[in-house]
């Protein structure tokens, strides 16, 4: 079990050490937090398709003992996370129909938005990018030239927002 001095000793570690490190499974937080799984385990999804992430800084910052603490609910994997609703959608902002290809979304004139990772240093559960397809684009030096490329080639382009 890792205990709160071993995660203060984690904010020494780089910020890769630190992403390496990161809680990925609900019952280990939880009962890091001091929290009894039991009392929960019938409302979270221990088999969610956005799996957990959270860095030990970050859980550093809950309240230890309290299952509504406002940061562990942005973290925590909840079943009724895939319960369909009506009007909602897997793409919330359509940036399916705005993917100009190698991971650039050109949805705004003059804009471009660059997926320049799909590594996040947390999993939010209310990302609205949890089912974009990062997988299908790797960032290899040659898809990283084809992208700067495709930019160059956009005209009206006044500004590249790199987001992840």
């Amino acid at each position: 079990m890792i205990t709160r001095s071993q995660a203060i000793e984690n904010d020494k570690m780089s910020w890769e050490q630190q992403y390496a490190a990161s809680f990925r499974n609900p019952a280990d937080l939880l009962t890091w937090l001091g929290i009894d799984i039991d009392t929960i385990s019938d409302a979270i999804d221990m088999d969610s398709e956005f799996p957990m992430r959270v860095p030990f800084a970050f859980a550093s910052r809950m309240q230890h003992g309290d299952p509504d603490d406002p940061l562990l609910r942005q973290v925590l994997p909840l079943k009724n996370e895939g319960i369909p609703v009506s009007g909602f959608s897997k793409d919330p902002l359509n940036e399916e129909n705005y993917t100009v290809g190698n991971g650039i979304i050109k949805k705004y004139h003059g804009r471009a938005l660059l997926v320049a990772t799909g590594a996040c240093a947390i999993h939010c559960r209310y990302c609205f990018r949890r089912h974009y397809p990062y997988a299908d684009e790797s960032l290899t030096r040659e898809q990283i030239s084809k992208m700067i490329a495709e930019l160059r080639h956009m005209d009206d382009l006044d500004e590249v927002i790199l987001s992840g």
